[in-house]
């Protein structure tokens, strides 16, 4: 029972900073105070698969949700373009909160999928779905590891609607966190 509790009360500390996907609708968030310059042929330069690392993964996680201790070990989320339709999520990846005697941590999957058009440097994604699985609960206290339940998805930010820059290697989106303050995430392309 005791680690339920522990899994509940790290996504509620998780998800307190994070934001469903955008449908499209709202105000474009403005990640970036810099005016940035669209490519030549926008719409081109976003074609392809982009990566944010494990290390940006972390750097997002720590502004956007300043608690100490809580990371994400492990995964990379990938930002796909193809054509007019647009894949974000992770195959798997590990969320953790450092406790007491060891750590809490869920392995989950997610995938954001829709459409999206670009004009004059601004994105637009629409009929967006979402979907994301815990795959397991565990916790590792003074040197056992033992499974519990908790949470069956986690929401995490994603891309939003508003003014990008993409080069032939980065790709900057705006996006928003649970409380609506804005910021930027970063992709690198793969080649």
């Amino acid at each position: 029972m005791k680690l339920k509790i522990l899994a509940t009360g790290m996504l509620i500390v998780f998800l307190a900073a994070c934001s469903l996907p955008s449908t499209g609708t709202e105000e474009p968030a403005m990640g970036n105070e810099s005016t940035p310059v669209p490519a030549e042929n926008d719409f081109a330069c976003l074609q392809g698969v982009w990566e944010m690392s494990n290390t940006a993964l972390n750097e997002m996680l720590a502004s956007r949700v300043p608690v100490a201790g809580m990371s994400i070990p492990t995964g990379t989320f990938r930002l796909t373009f193809d054509g007019n339709t647009f894949g974000y999520g992770s195959d798997v990846f590990a969320l953790r909160m450092e406790i007491p005697g060891g750590y809490m941590e869920a392995e989950a999957i997610f995938l954001v999928s829709g459409n999206f058009s670009t004009a004059d440097g601004v994105v637009t994604f629409t009929d967006q779905l979402y979907t994301s699985e815990v795959i397991t609960w565990r916790a590792m206290i003074d040197g056992e590891v033992s499974e519990t339940t908790g949470a069956t998805s986690i929401f995490l930010p994603a891309p939003g609607s508003g003014t990008y820059t993409c080069s032939g290697t980065s790709l900057s989106l705006p996006s928003a966190s649970g409380t609506g303050e804005a910021f930027t995430m970063v992709f690198s392309r793969v080649p």
